[in-house]
């Protein structure tokens, strides 16, 4: 188990709830898991997505929240 605090703020929070909602719509990610939050204060999902092409922009990119790209080398 592992406790995961809140991001910083508002505008940190919303990026973030942005961002998980691009990738949920995002054909050519898989979503492999994504934990329970509490529904108060800037909680973010622990989310992990499985990711095919190396150089999708998620894996090119620092999030800075609890968002894991994974990506299956040879």
């Amino acid at each position: 188990a592992t406790y995961m605090g809140p991001v910083i703020d508002d505008a940190a929070y919303l990026r973030l709830k942005n961002t998980l909602q691009r990738l949920k719509a995002d054909a050519t990610l898989e979503l492999l898991y994504e934990s329970m939050v509490p529904s108060h204060g800037y909680f973010i999902p622990i989310t992990i997505f499985a990711v095919k092409d190396p150089n999708h922009w998620l894996m090119q990119n620092e999030l800075f929240g609890p968002i894991v790209a994974l990506y299956q080398a040879k």
